[in-house]
């Protein structure tokens, strides 16, 4: 699941791209949370600022494919 709200794509100083809030600008950190069952943990990105959910997975895989799907989407230019 991603916030599409608040999650979108920027770069460092260095150039490189990475994810960031669109509310305060800051990159994204990674976390881990828990979902619905205690047992399975969830991996996050996190607003630094107000701790804001921009995205949740249950693996990595997930994760994986769902930023690059929308990686491309934020790309596309505007028709």
């Amino acid at each position: 699941m991603i916030n599409i709200e608040h999650l979108t794509i920027t770069k460092n100083a260095f150039g490189e791209e990475i994810w960031s809030c669109t509310h305060c600008g800051r990159p994204a950190d990674s976390a881990k949370g828990i979902q619905n069952n205690p047992d399975q943990t969830a991996l996050l990105l996190v607003c630094p600022s107000s701790g804001t959910v921009l995205g949740e997975w249950a693996t990595a895989d997930e994760k994986k494919i769902e930023l690059t799907e929308y990686l491309s989407k934020l790309k596309r230019p505007s028709t």
